[in-house]
């Protein structure tokens, strides 16, 4: 989190906007479902009622945002919550900056097209999934084949 806290200052102060950065717990040393779990957990506690009233917080005006992992368990809080009927507040807007959206296609267009970016190879997120997920390493090729 501590990496992100200059951003979420900067976009707090741009977007005269409470921002909200959840310090969910990590792969390896946790495996799904424990990060969708605590994006979850910190997500509804910020939508309480509670909450938006202690920061003045405009209950039309919430919005989640993640990027990569982060733009996945955005995505998937955003999700569950609008199918919620007990929750009062809604996210009403998805900011979604290159999210990891999906685990089973190693060979999208996207994925071609970014082959030779030196950051996200393939393997690279197949081996992420699979440490995600609480696999086992072995199944890479597979992933890849």
């Amino acid at each position: 989190m501590r990496s992100y806290d200059l951003l979420c200052r900067k976009m707090s102060e741009d977007l005269d906007a409470v921002i909200m950065s959840v310090d969910y717990r990590l792969a390896p040393d946790a495996v799904f479902p424990d990060q969708y779990h605590d994006a979850l957990a910190a997500s509804r506690a910020f939508l309480s009622t509670e909450v938006l009233q202690r920061y003045s917080i405009d209950p039309e005006r919430v919005c989640v945002s993640g990027d990569s992992a982060g733009g996945n368990l955005a995505a998937a809080a955003a999700q569950e919550f609008g199918s919620d009927e007990s929750l009062e507040v809604k996210f009403k807007v998805q900011a979604l900056i290159y999210p990891v959206l999906q685990a089973l296609d190693f060979y999208t267009p996207s994925y071609q097209q970014n082959q030779a970016v030196p950051i996200l190879y393939r393997p690279y997120m197949a081996r992420f999934w699979l440490q995600y997920l609480g696999a086992d390493a072995a199944l890479e090729p597979l992933l890849l084949a």
